[in-house]
């Protein structure tokens, strides 16, 4: 798990959480890449890209959204080597929290296959919360 607080109220983080979650994402991808969904329970998200000189198409679905307070997907990245089945997926987590005008923002990445690909996935994390961080307080 990690979190950064902010100085900006929670509105900006739930907008950034929603809607230009692709914008974010995109920042961690050496090509780029777009997330599709529909933002809603239920739906899936999709992501594609390119990682280490190779193309993926990553998927899920949207799990929870409280706005102003969580949203949780579903995530499975074939790069991973493990077979496309449902006990194969991660859950993450990005919650809100209002410190009475900045924000709190915490990451957490459910059933990774191993404490070496935890320790991956806790390194991507700590990277995108300092991005998310400096995305919102530029906005």
């Amino acid at each position: 798990m990690t979190g950064s607080n902010c100085t900006r109220p929670v509105a900006k983080y739930d907008w950034l959480l929603t809607r230009s979650h692709a914008m974010v994402i995109s920042s961690l991808s050496e090509g780029g890449a777009n997330v599709i969904s529909e933002w809603r329970v239920g739906s899936p998200i999709v992501w594609r890209g390119e990682w280490d000189g190779k193309n993926y198409e990553d998927k899920g679905e949207i799990l929870e959204m409280t706005p102003g307070r969580r949203l949780v997907h579903t995530h499975f990245s074939p790069l991973g080597g493990r077979e496309d089945v449902a006990a194969n997926y991660h859950t993450v987590t990005w919650t809100l929290e209002d410190l009475g005008g900045t924000t709190r923002l915490t990451l957490s990445q459910g059933n990774n296959a191993s404490a070496v690909a935890a320790q991956h996935s806790q390194g991507m994390w700590d990277r995108l919360v300092v991005d998310i961080k400096q995305i919102v307080e530029r906005a």
